[in-house]
């Protein structure tokens, strides 16, 4: 029997999460066999809550695709992202629940207990610190949107002080914007809608829109041992 291209997508897609799973098990029964009593009593990690509650909380991020789509007239998400979520959610049989947030805040939103997984989220060392990360799920580079006329090849193209750049708020964007143009008039916006709309200011050279030498992931709770890892 011949499979087609959408079964073997499906097929390989299936079997990543049962490899991402299967570890998290171990993880959370090493946890549970170190302290019987507690994990009896309270889930002590993210994946034995999620499965308890039959719920998985993850941040859903307005405007980001092809990560995060909200249609306006239905109130129903789609993307990327959402998809992964989707599988998870099935193969662990719960339910989804959305939480409106943002690239800034959703390592925030993890460490305070708003959500169980992050998806999108660029792995760096400092939220590595506070989440813990899947494998790379996908390599892609930066990018940036000019305004016409205007030519920048190598970073020190950009890195003037007459120059503005705008990017999304505590997005890798802005971290590599800081760190190899900070000479640069930089500023940071809500959204990646925002970031387009002031690209096309006047007083604005351009947006830093993609990422460079980066990888996307998604990230879960400290303890969160059998979740995704965490894109921007």
């Amino acid at each position: 029997m011949i499979q087609s291209e959408d079964d073997k997508i499906s097929e390989d897609r299936r079997e990543a999460l049962r490899y991402a799973l299967a570890i998290g098990s171990g993880a959370a029964l090493a946890a549970s066999v170190a302290s019987p009593a507690s994990a009896q009593a309270t889930p002590d990690n993210t994946l034995d809550r999620i499965r308890a509650n039959k719920v998985l909380r993850i941040a859903v991020l307005p405007g980001e695709l092809p990560y995060f789509n909200k249609d306006l007239a239905t109130g129903n998400w789609s993307g990327f992202s959402i998809e992964m979520a989707n599988d998870i959610a099935k193969l662990l049989d719960v339910k989804l629940e959305y939480t409106e947030s943002t690239y800034g805040n959703s390592i925030l939103d993890l460490q305070s207990n708003k959500i169980d997984l992050g998806f999108a989220l660029n792995p760096t060392p400092q939220r590595a610190l506070v989440v813990d990360f899947c494998g790379t799920v996908f390599h892609h580079p930066f990018g940036a949107m000019l305004k016409k006329g205007m030519e920048a090849k190598t970073w020190a193209d950009i890195n003037k002080s007459d120059v503005n750049i705008a990017v999304d708020v505590g997005s890798a964007n802005e971290a590599v914007a800081r760190r190899f143009a900070p000479n640069a008039t930089i500023k940071s916006l809500k959204s990646r809608d925002e970031v387009w709309l002031s690209g096309a200011s006047p007083t604005s050279a351009g947006a830093i829109s993609c990422r460079c030498g980066s990888t996307t992931t998604a990230a879960s709770g400290r303890c969160a041992n059998g979740s995704s890892r965490g894109c921007r």
